[in-house]
């Protein structure tokens, strides 16, 4: 839910894209010093959330895809979920749905 609460955030006015980049996007990648990350340029990871702001969600307990499957945030009507998402270049959710033969590699952190 941290997408869309912070899309959501930006919708209203409260925050700036830019600020969403730098908290989600740059601002790990420095801060834990995450080579190949935080950037759409040739040479880096291919990691991209594509999503639709045109369109708002209720939170719902059942459409957790987590280990907790519950949310605080649940009645919420929130913007921006994720349609696809794709990890180092590879379609990771579509549609509703994890591809679990789809297997990441750990990070690598810069000393």
């Amino acid at each position: 839910t941290m997408l869309p609460l912070m899309v959501t955030a930006w919708q209203n006015e409260r925050c700036t894209l830019a600020q969403i980049l730098k908290w989600l996007c740059w601002g790990p990648v420095a801060a834990y010093k995450i080579p190949r990350k935080g950037e759409l340029v040739e040479g880096f990871d291919a990691d991209i959330a594509i999503i639709c702001t045109d369109e708002y969600k209720e939170v719902r307990d059942c459409d957790m895809l987590t280990k907790v499957r519950w949310s605080p945030f649940r009645g919420k009507h929130l913007t921006g979920w994720p349609h696809w998402t794709i990890v180092g270049g590879q379609i990771v959710y579509s549609s509703g749905q994890i591809h679990p033969e789809v297997r990441g590699r750990p990070l690598q952190f810069d000393a």
